[in-house]
């Protein structure tokens, strides 16, 4: 009988172990916004890592080149490289490797940038190759005015097509986390977002600028304004300056 009674005392009833997974499932909703915050700070701090290390690279570059940025008349847009800027790459940063596009430690892209590591997007020959941020300075001068200056930012062509370190606009950003447009693709599989930092719907968190003195700043999105157009893309850098 003693026997007996020291099994049932030692047992769960059903309730006792519904209330333990209940208690259970409470944590893990707690836990979990937490982790994806913590998670979601460690890619910017990969992210701003990786920046400084392109400061670096501009700052040895100009100090070889008579303070000139990499020149990119020869590339396309606020992400596509040149020669010459692939030639900065290699030598001041790291080589453009199609084949290890998908380590998240690849210095030409944020780590929770997905859209410029497809194969439609970086196998698109020699020529002009896609990086994982945004490079702003020596650009290809507008042909039309709202190609980089729309009415919200009427400094924002200035800030692309100076060409060297210093002078005017140097407290303008160099280099960004990709904002353009936001959302997800149209192709690819159709889920993969354009920005990095994104939150669920593909909308960025913000991003990190580089400023020429080497600094960093995190941006939230809504914050920032439209710096630019190209075609029906909307590219967003326009932050106010001091």
């Amino acid at each position: 009988m003693n026997r007996m009674t020291m099994q049932k005392k030692n047992g769960f009833t059903l309730v006792e172990m519904l209330l333990v997974v209940a208690l259970i499932v409470l944590l893990i909703s707690l836990l979990l916004p937490a982790l994806g915050k913590g998670r979601s700070m460690a890619q910017r701090t990969v992210c701003a890592n990786q920046m400084r290390q392109w400061g670096a690279g501009f700052t040895l570059y100009a100090a070889d080149n008579a303070k000139f940025f990499p020149e990119n008349r020869d590339g396309l847009h606020f992400a596509w490289g040149g020669p010459t800027v692939q030639r900065f790459w290699a030598d001041y940063l790291q080589a453009y490797d199609k084949d290890n596009v998908q380590n998240n430690m690849h210095l030409l892209l944020c780590p929770t940038q997905k859209w410029h590591r497809h194969d439609t997007a970086i196998n698109s020959g020699v020529t002009i190759r896609v990086a994982g941020y945004q490079f702003l300075p020596h650009r290809v001068p507008a042909t039309d005015p709202s190609d980089y200056a729309p009415p919200t930012n009427p400094d924002g062509e200035n800030w692309v097509k100076k060409k060297r370190i210093g002078g005017h606009y140097s407290n303008a950003p160099i280099m960004m986390d990709i904002m353009q447009t936001w959302g997800n693709s149209w192709w690819f599989n159709g889920t993969t977002p354009f920005a990095s930092h994104i939150k669920g719907d593909g909308e960025p968190h913000g991003g990190n600028f580089l400023f020429e003195a080497g600094n960093i700043d995190w941006w939230n999105f809504r914050d920032i304004d439209i710096g630019g157009r190209l075609g029906s893309w909307d590219v967003y850098y326009a932050i106010p300056l001091d």
